[in-house]
């Protein structure tokens, strides 16, 4: 197909414009013309459209050449201009030359028209192309500057052998080392030996991998290692290929060294709070030796006094007298049994002794023996935790969530049966209590408001297991737990 020519004619003659036309179509164009005589209608000709190429005759009764040159380019349009004349000096000729025109040709010879044409429009076009190629360069300088001026990141470019070839305001001043004396050179001129070595294997294993990468870069600044955490990846030339690197660094020494305060709290907190447990334990286990141990034992002196008392009291002369102390001594007898008792649960629930004699499994079997006896409830045991040892501190704490799981049941779940199971492994202990209750519902457990449960969840972070509690509306809650049979760091 054609190539689509819009030609302005600068021409007086309908005969000599036919005929350049002609030649042009012989020459491959598809032409579309206009003819014009005076500067008047060459004016509104160029305003009105585009235009391709500008033909003119040197010489018109109202017009010229170098008139209509100078009416182009006082209209700032960058279009090839050529004179077709009859008579032109080659003073004139040159005169035009200078002034601006491409070229000239005279009418009786028009045979390099077309080549002239095809050549000057093509040029033109090689020209408008590059000043949108530079505009649009310009404008993306522009947004890239804008860019990285407005950030406190540094951000930079490298080419294949890492100089630096863009290096922001952020950059400066996150590096400490002016733009002045990062262009150009590479991080061997920024940075201690060893560093440069580092960030430099860096960016070569990025641009051989042709893939962007985070990273965290140790670099020292005004004297002090600062820790980066640096974006990169490989830029590209049109083909693809790789021809540098680009990267986006942020110092994050002071949110570091704010993490590693934050963890060492964490890690004091939780080194507290399992001291504090034990401290708790120690105490209840010390209160419940003194109960057992010292009032227990007076409490039994005083029920065998009682016991001495009744017999001597049926030996008594006077049969009433006996018979009264003997009902006062049953009476207080009774009492004592109570109080005996009394101190016997108190010193258990402070410390179970089973717990320290026999070992977990053994207690829990106890505990929960005692747990339906007390309620009534039907309750199920499973152990497959034979001869699995813990230090008395991580039995306690095993111990205490099954107790406080246990008394959940009793207080909120109305169910019918419980099951619990304890399990072991090479590398943790397994305790699960199930029932087949209401269900805890899904908003107690995602708010966090029973303090039963923050407990739990507590003793098990302090043993450094997991502790799972699901819930289903109508069909029993089950409580598992999970410890390592190993003591967690934090524990003392």
């Amino acid at each position: 197909m054609s190539e689509l020519l819009r030609v302005l004619q600068v021409e007086d003659s309908a005969g000599d414009a036919a005929l350049v036309q002609r030649w042009l179509t012989k020459g491959g164009f598809r032409v579309e013309a206009l003819r014009v005589e005076d500067a008047g209608r060459m004016r509104a000709a160029l305003a009105e459209r585009e235009w391709d190429i500008v033909i003119a005759d040197y010489r018109l009764p109202q017009f010229s050449a170098p008139a209509a040159l100078a009416l182009l380019q006082e209209t700032g349009r960058d279009l090839p201009f050529i004179v077709v004349s009859g008579t032109i000096g080659e003073e004139n000729a040159v005169a035009l030359m200078k002034a601006g025109a491409n070229d000239y040709l005279m009418k009786d010879n028009l045979t390099r028209l077309a080549p002239t044409v095809a050549r000057e429009v093509a040029e033109a076009r090689r020209r408008e192309e590059g000043r949108r190629t530079k505009a649009e360069l310009g404008r993306s300088q522009a947004l890239l500057t804008a860019l990285t001026a407005g950030t406190t990141d540094a951000i930079y470019v490298k080419d294949a052998k890492g100089r630096y070839g863009l290096y922001n305001a952020g950059a400066a001043s996150a590096f400490g080392i002016p733009a002045t004396e990062a262009l150009g050179r590479d991080d061997t001129a920024l940075w201690p030996a060893r560093e440069a070595g580092e960030v430099m294997a860096t960016d070569r294993r990025i641009m051989a991998g042709g893939c962007t990468e985070t990273v965290e870069e140790q670099l020292t600044v005004a004297g002090n290692r600062r820790a980066f955490l640096s974006t990169k990846g490989p830029m590209r030339d049109a083909e693809g290929r790789v021809t540098g690197l680009f990267g986006i660094s942020r110092d994050i020494t002071d949110r570091k060294a704010m993490e590693e305060h934050l963890r060492r709290s964490h890690d004091e907190l939780r080194a507290l709070a399992a001291r504090l447990q034990t401290v708790r334990e120690e105490q209840s286990t010390h209160i419940a030796r003194e109960i057992h141990d010292v009032l227990g034992q007076q409490l039994t002196a005083l029920k065998l006094d009682l016991v001495w008392l009744k017999r001597r009291a049926g030996t008594a002369g006077e049969a009433a007298l006996a018979a009264s102390m003997g009902r006062k001594i049953a009476a207080t007898s009774e009492l004592v049994d109570a109080a005996i008792k009394t101190v016997q649960k108190i010193a258990t629930e402070l410390r179970p002794g089973i717990l320290e004699k026999l070992g977990l499994a053994a207690a829990v079997a106890q505990e929960v023996r005692d747990f339906g006896s007390w309620t009534g409830l039907p309750c199920e045991f499973e152990s497959a935790a034979a001869g699995v040892e813990l230090s008395p501190e991580r039995a306690t704490g095993v111990f205490r969530i099954l107790q406080e799981a246990l008394t959940n049941v009793a207080r909120h779940a109305r169910a019918a049966t419980v099951r619990v199971r304890l399990a072991s492994a090479s590398d943790g202990l397994t305790l699960e209590v199930a029932d087949d209750g209401r269900g805890i519902p899904p908003e107690e457990l995602a708010g966090g408001r029973s303090l039963g449960l923050l407990g739990m969840h507590e003793r098990a972070r302090l043993l450094g297991g997991q502790l799972d509690i699901r819930g289903e509306d109508g069909r029993g809650t089950t409580v598992r737990l999970r410890v390592p049979l190993a003591s967690p760091p934090c524990e003392s």
